[in-house]
This record gives structure tokens, C-alpha cells and sequence, in this order.
């Protein structure tokens, strides 16, 4: 079975990853007529019908169509949103290094040596509950 894509109406990228998604069904070869065409044609690798691989395949091509023009939509806004976390960041860590030194540093241990342990977790069973058997 071959398709013929306009590159005009669906960028290339958007076909070359919709052909992936078919690639464990189907032996896929694209071939560029011209300018603005591209030529698939499919081979099926088990015993397949291929009645509805054209219509599947187009509805595959304009979702990811629609995905990669959004992708390009957002990029501005996903490289300022990141740019803002990464920033803020390092902006807090260079706060907290001119005010406070020593905050990076282990918390100081208390009089017996041990850091503070309000859940009692680093106290040994035998000291904790004894010699007690039930």
C-alpha cells in the first residue's frame, strides 16, 4: 500500500515520527516524489489487513502534527518557566551561602553525641523495651 503526503500540509518531522510508530507492524520505505510530496509505502510483516492502515496512519499523522506545532508553541514558555526554577535556585543556595554558612554544615550533635532523635530510632531495641519477653 503506498500514501502520499503532502510535506506542505504535515511537516516532515511529523511524518518520519508517525512512520515510526508503525514500524513494528510494518516495513516502511518514504519515498520523495518532488518538492512537496511524500511517497510511504507499507509492507506488512505478519498477515495484516490493510484496509484501514491509511485511515489509522492519518489519524496518527494529525495528532502528531498537532503535538510537534504545539511543542513550538510552548517552547518559549517552557524554556522561561525552566529558566525561572533553575534561576530561583541558584539565586536561594547564593542567599543562604552569604547569610547563613554554616547551614550546609550536619546539624551539631547533642551532649551524647547523637544528632536529635525525637522518634527514638537510633535507640537500641534493648534499651528501648529492656529485657521485657511476652
Amino acid at each position: 500500500m503506498i500514501i502520499k503526503i503532502d510535506t506542505n500540509k504535515y511537516p516532515l518531522e511529523a511524518i518520519l515520527a508517525t512512520s515510526y510508530k508503525f514500524i513494528d507492524r510494518y516495513y516502511i520505505s518514504h519515498r520523495y516524489s518532488n518538492d512537496s510530496d511524500v511517497e510511504i509505502s507499507f509492507m506488512t510483516k505478519k498477515e495484516i489487513e490493510l484496509h484501514d492502515l491509511e485511515s489509522e496512519y492519518l489519524d496518527e499523522l494529525e495528532s502528531v502534527s498537532m503535538y510537534i506545532e504545539m511543542d513550538k508553541k510552548n517552547n518559549k514558555y517552557r524554556k522561561y518557566i525552566v529558566g525561572q526554577s533553575l534561576f530561583s535556585l541558584a539565586n536561594d543556595q547564593y542567599e543562604s551561602e552569604e547569610t547563613a554558612p554554616g547551614d550546609n554544615q550536619a546539624p551539631e550533635n547533642n551532649e551524647e553525641g547523637l544528632q536529635d532523635d525525637p522518634l527514638e530510632i537510633a535507640v537500641p531495641w534493648e534499651e528501648k523495651y529492656g529485657d521485657k519477653v511476652e
